[in-house]
Formats: C-alpha cells, structure tokens, sequence
C-alpha cells in the first residue's frame, strides 16, 4: 500500500512540475508584444541574454517595434557570441532605418567576432569619435586592431580600456601578453599572464592559462 501511495505521489508531483512548466510557457507565448519589449530591456540589464533574446524575437510581432526589436535581438546576440546571426540582425536593423546611437558599437562587436578586423575598427573608430569614451569600445578595438598585426595601436587601445574600467583588465592583460608574444618578447609576455593570474585567478581569460 505504501509502494502503491508513494507512486502516486510521485506522478502527481510529476504532473505538478508540467502544469507549472506549461503555465511558463504559455505566459510568454501570450505575452502581448509591446510588453515584452521592456521585459527585454531588464532582461538585458540583468545578464540574462536568453531569455532577452526570446522576449525581444517577441517583440517584433508588435505594429512598428520590429525594426527596433531586430537592434536589441543583435545586442544580446553579441553577448551569447553568437555574432553571425547578430550581424544579421542588426544589418537588418540598420536597413529599416534603425537610429539607436549603440548601432556602430553593436555592429562592430559583431564584426569582431567574424573576424572581419579592418570592417570592425572602421565602424568602431566612427563610434568612439561620436560617443568618446566608452572603455568596452577601447578593447574592442584593440582587438581589432591585434587582429591586422597594427600592434603598437592595439595596445595604445588595451591600456586606455584598463584606466577606463578595471574589470576589463583581465582581458587586456591577456591580450597585452599576446602581443608581446607577437613582438618576440616572452618576458614581458610572462608578466602581463602572471598579473593575470595573480589579479583575476578565476577569470575565464586565466582559465585559459597552463597550471
């Protein structure tokens, strides 16, 4: 009798757990699409590119908001790296007439992720002109800049990125070491890895690094 109570428990715990995952899921598919806009928005702020990306594909259903929509589904694109599809979204944006201020930035952090170096750093050196000052825009194009072998600029850009905001010194650092490595000077390379090490232990940049 109790095998037969506990089995019973268990499917109805089962059930439970669906109608509730049901109930999700039928909250967002009927989520009217001039809300989920906003709810992209904090999704965004908050880290949480998924569940953004789904709200703002849901977005786009609502009467004016796709082409808007298309620019926010390319900026959490770019922060999944996913930036071939995030390429397309915002290209697609930018077509429609899309005037978000964020749109060169955006887009050239896609370029970075294709690998598309010198299409990159035009559209972020357009950027830094219009908007000066952003420190993610001086790692971005460091990288760029790596990227065409243009060494003594790309680490102008890495250590303007670290002055402007600390937390991006684990990437900097890492990518000041490669160009060290570049330039034949493993010295000065060690250094910059072990202040890595030492600073940001538990950094995906030091993950990447041999015990």
């Amino acid at each position: 009798m109790r095998g037969v109570d506990r089995r019973t428990g268990s499917k109805i715990a089962r059930i439970g757990t669906m109608l509730v995952l049901a109930g999700a899921f039928a909250a967002c598919a009927t989520m009217p699409p001039e809300h989920a806009m906003q709810r992209g928005l904090d999704d965004l702020a908050k880290r949480d590119y998924e569940r953004a990306l789904d709200r703002f594909e849901t977005a786009a259903r609502a009467p004016g908001a796709e082409a808007d929509s298309l620019f926010f589904q390319g900026a959490s694109l770019n922060r999944l790296g996913r930036y071939d599809v995030a390429f397309e979204r915002l290209t697609r944006a930018e077509k429609r007439g899309v005037a978000h201020p964020d749109l060169g930035f955006e887009t050239g952090w896609s370029l970075i992720g294709l690998r598309r170096w010198d299409d990159a750093a035009t559209r972020l050196e357009q950027y830094e002109r219009e908007h000066p000052g952003r420190a993610k825009t001086s790692e971005l194009l460091g990288r760029a800049y790596l990227g065409t072998r243009a060494y003594d600029r790309a680490e102008v850009k890495f250590r303007e990125a670290m002055q402007r905001d600390t937390t991006l010194r684990p990437a900097s650092l890492f990518y000041l070491a490669l160009i060290e490595g570049a330039r034949s000077n493993p010295a000065a390379a060690r250094v910059h890895l072990e202040t890595l090490r030492k600073e940001a232990p538990h950094s995906p940049f030091a993950r990447l690094l041999p015990p």
